[in-house]
């Protein structure tokens, strides 16, 4: 018996797992059984790998071929197993020779002439790795960008199965140059340069928005609290032109926020924005499955909450989602994560964004705004009556969107004097330094004010004898959840560190309060 043994990795949910491929070649019948639950693309690796080693001028055996991928019981799925199986074949039937394999891990699909093609997943597997003390590692030259990014490892990158052929024979292989999130990441000066810089291009900014400076205000609250964010307005009156332009003054990631979402990143497929410290944004259309949105499916995949960790889930026109598709929301928006069950397996996938909706007033869009509307009181209510109480709950700020005026739009004020995301971008950057400050002061691991619970609410917000005095009528008023309630406490408490203020004031108080403007839902102004 001839025997070989190679190391790849495998993806559950979004961390890797080593996986072993021994390959045992046995005097008999040709065959060739592949075990250890592969799924069907892994299977039809057989074909894949026969095809290129015959391509190449190479032997492939023709004996009884037995390949084995352990753990047996994690399933394996994806092509990325097609490099290390051929180069265990080949090791196997002696016709190359690489000693370096013992440490080495290898990644790849194989065309049929033998190049090696991009994979999804490379990062999470790459640091699987690097946990299990493995130090080098060869993967598709279409994935070097991503692997740069890996510390500790010495990565190869591979064109063709037929350049490792080489190897074998003595030539030398070069390792990638590696990047760090230090350089990756801009300092805050060179930032505030780069997004003037882009102001002035093409990148959408603020500026462009004219009037609406409470909007702006409501924006600049949320994005600096990452408090989530309703929209109401009529057609027309900049609702998604407004949440388009919140991820310009987010900050960029924090590395170990980077980290997270750069796996997320890799196995979604998008490998050349892993080194991006831009916050994602994501805005799936109202016909999205649920699949789509939460994640899942028969290989279970990210969805889109995941894929906006760390940044913005925009909804727009929000009543057009599915009622039944809201409400699966309710997990992601309040825990920050989304499970998914499978019968040998549980993956836990992150999902702390800041979601931002926009809607309409009405079933036609103008009620309160123009007199085109004719929705009775029943119409709306029942209109509004599809986003529940619960959902509802969950969303910090609701601000109305009117229309700009004439003179906003076509008056004398001139773009360069609208506020612009960078002034915008600096605020919050201010206030969410100062978040961070207080929260390490005080022994916590969160990072925003939204992520505030009921007890450490009431440790940073004391209010005096007038302040719960109005919190109370709003109460009571609104028909708050108690939810609800301790949610207008964390946008005080950002409202007050946006204008640098250690204690929360009744006017931080009274400006959180006045963005619940829904929980009238007697469908008043």
């Amino acid at each position: 018996m001839k025997y070989a043994k190679v190391r790849s990795a495998a993806l559950i949910g979004i961390e890797g797992a080593i996986v072993e491929i021994e390959v045992a070649i046995h005097q008999g019948l040709p065959a060739f059984e592949l075990v250890g639950l592969p799924n069907s693309v892994v299977r039809e690796a057989k074909e894949r790998v026969r095809s290129v080693i015959r391509n190449l001028g190479m032997v492939f055996p023709m004996q009884r071929i037995t390949v084995n991928m352990a753990p047996a019981d994690l399933r394996k799925e994806g092509a990325n197993y097609d490099l290390p199986l051929a180069v265990a074949i080949l090791q196997a039937s002696e016709q190359i020779d690489l000693p370096w394999l013992e440490e080495t891990l290898l990644f790849g699909e194989l065309a049929l002439d033998g190049s090696c093609r991009q994979i999804k997943g490379l990062m999470p597997m790459l640091l699987a790795g690097k946990a299990r003390g493995y130090t080098k590692a060869v993967v598709p030259a279409a994935n070097e960008g991503e692997a740069q990014t890996v510390q500790g490892m010495e990565i190869t990158a591979l064109h063709s199965l037929a350049e490792l052929l080489s190897w074998s024979k003595g030539e030398e292989r070069g390792s990638i140059a590696q990047v760090t999130i230090s350089q990756l990441a801009m300092t805050r000066e060179e930032q505030t340069t780069s997004v003037q810089a882009e102001a002035q291009g093409s990148r959408k900014d603020f500026a462009d928005v004219h009037g609406q400076q409470q909007v702006k205000r409501a924006i600049t609250i949320a994005c600096s609290g990452m408090h989530n964010l309703i929209l109401i307005g009529p057609p027309g009156s900049g609702k998604t032109m407004l949440a388009e332009r919140m991820s310009t003054i987010l900050p960029f990631l924090q590395e170990d926020e980077w980290l997270e979402v750069a796996c997320i990143r890799s196995i979604s497929g998008e490998g050349e924005n892993v080194g991006s410290t831009q916050r994602p944004f994501r805005a799936p259309h109202h016909t999205i499955t649920p699949t789509g949105l939460l994640g899942g499916g028969q290989i279970p995949y990210p969805g889109e909450v995941t894929r906006a960790h760390g940044g913005i889930l925009f909804l727009d026109e929000m009543l057009e989602y599915p009622l039944r598709l809201l409400e699966m929301l309710r997990q992601p928006l309040e825990d920050g994560e989304i499970s998914i069950q499978r019968s040998h397996y549980s993956y836990t996938y992150p999902a702390r964004f800041l979601c931002v909706a926009a809607m309409n007033p009405c079933p036609c869009g103008y009620w309160g705004y123009d007199e085109r509307c004719q929705c009775t009181q029943q119409q709306i209510q029942r209109y509004r009556s599809r986003l529940s109480g619960p959902i509802l709950d969950r969303f910090d700020l609701h601000v109305e969107v009117p229309p700009a005026s004439f003179e906003e739009l076509l008056g004398r004020r001139k773009r360069k004097e609208q506020e612009s995301s960078v002034m915008m971008a600096q605020r919050v950057a201010k206030a969410q330094q100062m978040q961070r400050q207080r929260h390490q002061e005080l022994g916590w691991t969160i990072q925003w004010n939204r992520q505030l619970t009921p007890q450490q609410v009431d440790q940073v917000v004391q209010l005096d004898q007038n302040g719960r005095a109005q919190l109370e009528q709003a109460y009571h008023q609104l028909g708050l959840s108690p939810r609800g309630l301790y949610r207008i406490l964390r946008v005080a408490r950002t409202v007050a560190d946006l204008e640098g203020s250690i204690e929360v004031q009744l006017p931080h108080l009274l400006e959180a309060i006045q963005y619940r403007v829904l929980d009238r839902g007697d469908g008043q102004r």
